[in-house]
């Protein structure tokens, strides 16, 4: 789900992934998918057992997936608790190059983890995740071959959300510790590739203390933990995490010096607190057309639906998905990522379905979750596809990680 599209998955579905890797002894690197067909129907799903070669990842908890504009692959993880080990695949993942930065180490921690952000197979960004408010970015403009750090301290950086439109020009936006329901939100931006940044507006003094310091920046409320997108360099949306019963959006039109709160049609289901899980994603040559997903909880059940734009995010229409998908318990995490206006998956916490004419209609892929097999409840991290048959999900849990991929829209699935 970049954490480029990042995406959580019920527990029930990755038992189904992981207990395939369960039955096979030993880390290994993907294998050809089972069954092989369209995601329409009902199918059941598989995995494949691999092949004796080791594993890329041994030893390694990986803890991010994206994939760039080129079709470029990148997957990251801590090899012990203190050190970044990034790989890159531009085949698809049949082969993986470790491109991590030898010298110095790039440390994480339990609460902030260290994020990559890819444009294409050469440009590419890492935001550490050490403890502490202050830090500094690291950038290369060859695939990994040479990294080089960005001379900017970024203060006040709990966590970070980043966006690049091209090679040189991409905009970070990093967050305070969060407390009362608001925290501090501050976006810079960058015109050279990530070599130095500049700050565009600020919530927060950044000589301290929280007294706006900027006219029309961002809300106090909310927490900025869904991603960001921008459509071109002066139209940007910023999900906000609240505890409202109507769900917050906010956007720029003048390249981030001002934010405002999005006109939403609210659910009509009552009694519950309604979430956008993503950033909008934009979709064609001319980005008219968006779509973003939301999941509304209450105390006993969340329902799924999403919402859509068709004039480039000016105006939203909301769909409620809830007559294909069960009302699952509201602990139970589910997903559902599009690479279309009009096709995209959905995990409602029972069944993984695929739709192709925009969510009106669904159809199961890979038949039903199995019962979880794996006490210990792993997590899927990020689910990203690539066209309508090829698909890539991670899951860990407290002690391993797997890399999973399907070459038949979800049907089946194996282990890279």
């Amino acid at each position: 789900m970049n954490k480029k599209l990042k995406l959580a998955v019920s527990v029930s579905l990755l038992a189904v992934l992981l207990s395939g890797c369960a039955n096979v002894s030993g880390d290994s690197v993907s294998g050809s998918s089972g069954a092989q067909g369209s995601p329409s129907g009902t199918q059941v799903a598989a995995v494949t057992p691999a092949s004796a070669e080791p594993s890329p990842f041994a030893n390694i908890r990986l803890s991010g997936l994206q994939l760039a504009k080129d079709h470029t692959l990148y997957v990251w993880g801590n090899s012990d608790e203190s050190t970044l080990t990034l790989f890159q695949s531009t085949d698809g993942g049949a082969r993986w190059k470790r491109i991590s930065p030898e010298n110095p180490e790039l440390p994480g921690s339990a609460y902030a983890e260290p994020t990559v952000t890819a444009y294409d197979r050469n440009h590419l960004w890492l935001f550490p995740g050490e403890p502490g408010d202050t830090k500094t970015a690291w950038y290369s403009a060859d695939g990994g071959s040479s990294w080089k750090q960005s001379p900017t301290k970024l203060p006040y950086m709990f966590s970070q959300q980043s966006v690049f439109l091209h090679e040189t020009e991409g905009y970070l936006l990093s967050q305070t510790d969060a407390a009362m329901g608001s925290s501090g939100k501050v976006l810079y931006e960058t015109q050279d590739g990530g070599a130095t940044w500049n700050l565009v507006t600020s919530n927060i003094s950044l000589e301290g203390g929280f007294v706006p310091a900027l006219d029309g920046s961002f809300p106090t409320y909310g927490f900025t933990d869904y991603g960001m997108s921008f459509r071109d360099r002066e139209h940007g949306w910023v999900p906000l995490q609240t505890r409202d019963e109507r769900p917050h959006v906010v956007q720029t039109s003048d390249a981030g010096k001002s934010w405002q709160e999005v006109s939403l049609p609210v659910p009509s289901s009552r009694g519950c607190l309604p979430q956008i899980m993503a950033a909008p994603s934009f979709y064609g040559d001319d980005k008219q057309e968006a779509w973003m997903p939301l999941q509304c909880s209450s105390d006993n059940s969340a329902q799924l639906g999403g919402y859509y734009s068709q004039d480039g995010g000016k105006t939203w229409a909301y769909r409620n998905f809830r007559e294909h998908a069960a009302r699952v318990e509201p602990s139970v995490e589910t997903a559902m990522t599009f690479i279309s206006l009009q096709e995209g998956w959905m995990w409602d916490g029972e069944q993984l379905t695929h739709t192709t004419d925009a969510g009106v209609t669904w159809k199961p892929v890979g038949g039903r979750a199995f019962v979880d097999l794996l006490p210990d409840k792993p997590q899927l991290l990020d689910l990203v596809f690539d066209g309508p048959d090829q698909g890539w999900a991670l899951v860990r849990n407290e002690t391993d990680s797997r890399l999973l991929h399907t070459e038949d829209g979800g049907v089946s699935w194996a282990y890279e």
